[in-house]
């Protein structure tokens, strides 16, 4: 049985939380809202105000140009973290879309005139260290690298490290991977109605159940597609078991298999928890789909020349 040497890890930084500032002033939430109407947390709010004066940055436009193309939030934030702070100096080969380094260079010329770490970010210091400690607690001890490595019949070598985000994006979380770590930057859980998203502590069900969702997504979406949404929340669900208590596991069968439409779900949960427990069999196996060609290490990002 393939087994995991990597932690996981809750942090703030720096350079994810400057994109999602600048995501505030982009047009991605307007995007937002119209996938899905919702209230922002506060932060959102401020980082917007604070930003609106740089709005018309270049970085600005590279972002909604980005958007526009078709490319996705996980490579905005993944250019970020192959960067240093506040430099954003490369560190390491960037997404394909940004390789001529102008994206990173733009980052660090606005992140310099805009200064948030000087002039925004030390009055709301509380706030995203309560949100950080929150997920530190939520997080302690998590079974998570040893459940994905079980799925995916892969030793998991890089550390997880989830980020909080207050700004943006609201609905989802993003998966960036690096030479060394996956990063999960992820939203507070959303709120019913109009209330502004719920702390943390109040939606440990949603943090644990996203992190294993889109990081299972992220290792194993390129090998299976129709199944997929299947694999992920019956996915969710054990581990949810494993992490927290068989009610909250079947709370959130319940409610996945009604609003993704799943009616094979609790099934499929059950076939899931057989293969898991089978070390002869595997996820791919269940799913009737070959297994990709095994690697010393989880890596599924492509390496762009510098």
């Amino acid at each position: 049985m393939s087994e995991a040497n990597s932690r996981v890890i809750v942090q703030l930084d720096n350079r994810v939380r400057f994109v999602a500032a600048v995501l505030a002033v982009s047009q991605w939430p307007a995007m937002e809202q119209e996938e899905q109407p919702h209230a922002v947390h506060t932060q959102s709010k401020i980082s917007r105000q604070f930003m609106s004066a740089f709005a018309s940055e270049p970085v600005v436009e590279t972002v909604n140009r980005t958007l526009t193309d078709g490319g996705s939030l996980s490579e905005l934030f993944t250019a970020a973290v192959c960067c240093a702070w506040p430099s954003f100096a490369v560190q390491e080969p960037l997404p394909a879309r940004f390789m001529d380094q102008t994206f990173s260079q733009q980052l660090a010329a606005c992140a310099q005139t805009a200064a948030p770490a000087e002039k925004l970010w030390p009055e709301h210091t509380a706030v995203w260290q309560e949100a950080a400690d929150e997920l530190t607690e939520i997080f302690k001890d998590s079974p998570l690298p040893s459940f994905l490595a079980r799925l995916t019949g892969e030793t998991l070598h890089k550390d997880i490290v989830i980020v909080p985000t207050l700004t943006y994006p609201m609905l989802n979380s993003v998966i960036c991977e690096t030479a060394q770590q996956l990063f999960v930057v992820l939203p507070p859980p959303k709120a019913w109605g109009e209330s502004p998203p719920w702390p943390f502590r109040d939606g440990v069900e949603w943090a644990l159940s996203e992190s294993c969702r889109e990081l299972l997504h992220h290792l194993m979406g390129d090998v299976v597609s129709e199944q997929l949404e299947l694999l992920k929340h019956a996915a969710a669900t054990l581990f949810l078991e494993e992490s927290l208590t068989e009610v909250e596991s079947m709370s959130y069968l319940v409610r996945a298999k009604r609003q993704y439409q799943l009616p094979q779900l609790p099934v499929f949960v059950e076939q899931l928890r057989d293969c898991l427990a089978d070390e002869q069999q595997t996820v791919y196996e269940l799913l009737a789909i070959p297994k990709p060609k095994k690697k010393d290490e989880l890596d599924t990002k492509k390496e762009v020349p510098m």
